[in-house]
């Protein structure tokens, strides 16, 4: 009796595995309306997508792994260069910046910026009370860039 529970068990725990989407190419996605998709799925992506690229202007330069729930930016995302060198890291909460961002410089290896600050973006006046309130320095973003040496 306990091997056939044993059993189920095993098989719910790898059903529900499947579910969670798991780590895919970024081939084989596709973007609807802002939304990512699996190809061939009717529900937004959550899990891991491999290699997405990362370009500047026309000019691939490497790729990104990035976290994804229902289909937008949610967790950790890790930039490498083509050579496979880590250049960039950040964390994202539904799409916006959530926690430190940290570059690295490809040649050298070596911290050249790092940013914490707001997971969201500050709230701007938007009438005559507001303007006359000062704002505090605890709701500015904190950033230090590190220079190369």
């Amino acid at each position: 009796m306990k091997r056939i529970h044993s059993c189920t068990l095993v098989c719910i725990v790898l059903g529900l595995a499947g579910c969670g989407g798991g780590e895919i190419d970024y081939r084989q996605t596709n973007t609807v309306n802002g939304l990512l998709y699996k190809l061939g799925d009717s529900e937004p992506f959550t899990g891991r997508v491999l290699k997405s690229p990362m370009s500047v202007n026309i000019f691939r330069v490497g790729t990104c792994d990035i976290e994804v729930k229902k289909g937008v930016l949610d967790g950790k995302t890790v930039c490498s260069t083509n050579a496979g060198k880590k250049v960039a890291e950040a964390n994202y909460s539904k799409e916006l910046k959530d926690g430190a961002e940290r570059r690295w410089n490809p040649d050298t290896g070596k911290l050249t910026y790092e940013w914490t600050g707001l997971s969201k973006r500050p709230k701007f006046a938007t009438s005559s009370e507001e303007t006359s309130m000062p704002m505090s320095s605890d709701a500015l973003p904190k950033s230090r860039m590190v220079w190369p040496q």
